[in-house]
Order: C-alpha cells, then sequence, then structure tokens
C-alpha cells in the first residue's frame, strides 16, 4: 500500500512467498517480491530518485529486509558482483562463506547483498521400522500414504474440466488444524490385528537443516552476490575483495571465483583485445601493401595511438568509467576512421615529391591542400555524434527534443569515446605526422624501411 502510493507508478505485480525453481539465484529466506512498472519516463524522475524515495517510505518496516533492484539490461545478471565459493567439504564450505559473506556486508558501498548460506533450521527424518511393520503386516506404502495425508496430501485421482486442457490433480489431506507434527503420533494404522499407532512404526530424527545443495563441476557451491553503490565502479571493489581474499589466504580451503559483471567484463576484454589485435593487424597489411613502406605504414597507424590517449582525456574530462563493451568498440571503431586522415596527408605528400618538391615544401603544401578535408571529415564525425554523446533524442515524428531517454544512455560511451579520439587525433595529426615524414626523410627510413 506504501508503495502504491507513488504517483509514478503505473503497474504493480506482487508475489506472497517462496515458489521453487522461480528463481535460480533467490534465497530461500525471500518470503515475497513485487514488481513495479513506472509509468514514461518523460513524465517522471529518474528511477534512481524514485527508488530512493521508495526505500524512504519501507524504512519503517521493522523485522524484514527490503532490497530494491532496478532491472538491468543486457544478460540476465542478478547482482553487480557473484562470488563463488567451492568446497566439497559442506562444513568449510559454509564457514568461509559466512566469513566473506560478513566482510562485505560491512563494506559502506555494498547493497542488496544476498547468499546461499544456509538458514538455521531442522528437518524431521521419519526412519520405520521395518520389522514391526512386517510384524502388524502393514505396508510400507500404506505408512508413506498416511503419512503425505499429514503433509502435502495424498493425490488419489485427477480431473479434467470442460473449459480446461489441463487436467487437475485431487488431493486428499487432514484439516489444517490436525496436521501438525505432534499429531503424528496419534495417526492410527489397520494391522492384522487391529489399530495401531503409528509413532510405534516410525521414528522421528531432528537433522539439520540443509538447504538447497547447488555443484559446479562436481564441487558443492555456496554464492554471495551484492550490488555496489550509486557512483561506484564495481571492478574496483572486486579488486579490493581480492586482496582482502589474498592477505587471509590461510584462512579458506575453498576455491573462490568472480563472476556476474566481473565475469562479463572479462569476457567482453578478451574479445575486444582480439578484435583489436586482428584489425590492426588487417589494416597494415593492406597500407604495406599499398605504400610498400613499413614506415609509412607505422606514421598512419600512429592516429590509432593518438585517438586512444584523447579518448582517455575524454574519460577524464566527462568523469565516466571507461566502459569495456562500449568505450572498448569505439577505440576499435576509431582505429577505421582516423587513420583516413593519415593516409590523405601521406598520398597527397608522395604526389608530391614525385613531381619534384623538395622535402620541407612538400610537407606544408601537404598540409595545406589537405586541412580542409581532413577538418570536414573531423567536424562532420563530430557534430553527427554530438547529439548522441549527450544523450539528445531527436523525434522527428513528433518534433520532440528529449535529453536523457533511456535508450540514449546505451550509445553515451561508444560516442563519447569517438568523438574525444577524433578530436584529439586530428589535432595531433597535423602537427605530428608531419614531423613524422620529415624525421623519415632526413633518417632514410622511407628509402630502408
Amino acid at each position: 500500500q506504501k508503495i502504491l502510493e507513488n504517483k509514478y507508478i503505473k503497474n504493480m505485480y506482487s508475489r506472497s512467498g517462496f515458489i521453487k525453481g522461480d528463481k535460480k539465484n533467490e534465497s530461500d529466506d525471500v518470503i515475497g517480491s513485487i514488481k513495479i512498472e513506472l509509468i514514461d519516463w518523460k513524465n517522471r524522475p529518474s528511477a534512481d530518485n524514485i527508488l530512493n524515495d521508495l526505500e524512504d517510505v519501507t524504512q519503517s518496516f521493522l523485522g524484514i529486509n527490503i532490497e530494491f533492484i532496478e532491472k538491468k539490461d543486457g544478460p540476465p545478471k542478478d547482482r553487480d558482483v557473484e562470488i563463488e565459493i567451492l568446497n566439497n567439504n559442506s562444513i568449510n564450505l559454509e564457514k568461509d562463506t559466512q566469513e566473506i559473506f560478513q566482510y562485505i556486508s560491512n563494506r559502506k558501498w555494498v547493497k542488496n547483498i544476498d547468499s546461499d548460506i544456509s538458514l538455521p533450521g531442522i528437518d524431521w527424518e521419519l526412519i520405520i521400522d521395518r520389522s514391526q511393520a512386517d510384524k502388524h503386516g502393514i505396508e510400507i506404502e500404506t505408512i508413506g500414504n498416511a503419512i503425505q495425508m499429514l503433509t502435502h496430501g495424498l493425490k488419489v485421482s485427477e480431473y479434467m474440466p470442460s473449459d480446461s486442457d489441463d487436467e487437475i490433480d485431487i488431493v486428499v489431506k487432514y484439516d489444517r488444524e490436525y496436521r501438525t507434527l505432534d499429531e503424528l503420533d496419534n495417526i492410527q494404522l489397520e494391522g492384522k490385528n487391529g489399530p495401531i499407532a503409528l509413532s510405534l512404526i516410525v521414528q522421528r530424527v531432528p537433522k539439520s537443516k540443509t538447504g538447497k545443495i547447488t555443484r559446479v563441476n562436481s564441487m558443492r557451491t555456496k554464492n554471495v552476490r551484492f550490488d555496489v553503490t550509486k557512483g561506484e565502479i564495481a571492478n574496483t571493489k572486486v579488486k579490493e575483495i581480492k586482496r582482502w581474499l589474498i592477505e587471509r589466504k590461510e584462512n579458506f580451503s575453498s576455491s573462490i571465483f568472480f563472476a556476474g559483471q566481473e565475469e562479463d567484463q572479462k569476457e567482453a576484454k578478451d574479445f575486444l583485445i582480439k578484435a583489436f589485435i586482428i584489425s590492426l593487424f588487417l589494416i597494415t597489411i593492406i597500407l604495406i601493401a599499398t605504400f610498400d613502406s613499413f614506415y609509412f605504414c607505422f606514421v598512419i597507424l600512429s592516429a590509432v595511438i593518438f585517438s586512444t590517449i584523447g579518448v582517455m582525456i575524454g574519460l577524464i574530462i566527462t568523469g565516466k568509467p571507461f566502459g569495456i563493451i562500449m568505450s572498448g568498440i569505439g577505440v576499435i571503431a576509431l582505429a577505421g576512421i582516423v587513420v583516413n586522415n593519415n593516409i590523405v596527408l601521406l598520398d597527397t605528400y608522395k604526389e608530391l615529391r614525385n613531381k619534384g618538391e623538395n622535402i620541407k615544401d612538400a610537407i606544408i603544401r601537404t598540409g595545406v591542400q589537405r586541412l580542409r578535408p581532413v577538418l570536414l571529415t573531423t567536424l562532420t564525425t563530430f557534430f553527427g555524434l554530438i547529439p548522441m554523446a549527450i544523450g539528445l533524442n531527436i523525434n522527428f515524428l513528433d518534433l520532440e527534443l528529449n535529453f536523457g531517454s533511456p535508450s540514449s544512455q546505451w550509445w553515451i560511451q561508444l560516442s563519447n569515446a569517438i568523438v574525444f579520439g577524433v578530436m584529439f587525433s586530428f589535432i595531433l595529426t597535423l602537427i605530428i605526422t608531419p614531423c613524422l615524414i620529415l624525421i623519415g626523410e632526413k633518417t632514410k627510413f622511407f628509402k630502408s624501411f
């Protein structure tokens, strides 16, 4: 009811109780969940502000822990960071998981922490005395049916409604007031010599509650999952946890692995590094085949170095972290964009030299003649990506301009990388490239390399 009082909520779906198998990594202590859908983003504050308001409203609820988790785009990862603890010794596994959970839960930058730590409790194991059952002529199936009627119910038949394609189970069970543990002793079974109490045949033994058992590569596994607070970088906090684990490695007998964003970023980083190397290799092969000079190739590819420096400077200016996926794709895209400027300069320089121009005059005329096309290429790229870089959304159908639309957030890192990389590369290309050409001519690199 408190949540529904928020005017920015469009729809709400609630679920009470724990449904087995409903969610892979949901803890056993979950008693319910509420999913909300907000109204259109143009008519409300940001989702972060709304979640903060809801957190303030629900702080007055005592005795329960309420987590607010924003739906994330991309692969379905429940938390920013997920730690897998593996050990075939269940006691050591529980101890290591408890210690890791305790350390992380005390960090100020942690929220929505969750784990697979077994909840305190007991399970009752029912042991049937088969000799007593045989003595009184009672079958094991009869005993099992009696116990089922006291617990989940005994399925006796099925029913097919006329308005449904699915059969409905017909289950028989005792009334709620009789479905208690004490009532188990009062159940009477029909033996060959008359009624006999179930307690004479079945013994109740308390056992520590096991909880769910998860295995990865045949090893028992526990997980600790959490999100980091707004403004913190998950990768930085993972490094902090890893340092703590190294300092206390003698205390842990379990194998510990990191998943969540850490796993996704590692996979993306490995792929993008390979893609970047392959793209540079292909560009190098084409340039060497075209200009027949390794030094020319080096001069042209120097633009890639300049553009990468520009990307890093742009991130410092905007205060944004380097996103492995989107910023990485931006750097790879830059490799194909910025080399074009140096190709234009070197091609013009070679043409002027073939016409008999001396080295300095050819370099100066190259800079003058190719300033306009290089500048136009840079400016068209810059102004074409500026709307995306600042989160501007242009709706041509309704003739609307909006800032900060959810769809534009995907592309801000990519566009920022390209914008700053292109601009920085343009400035240095007009200065550094002529200098590299002059150095190559003076040292005879063009002829010997």
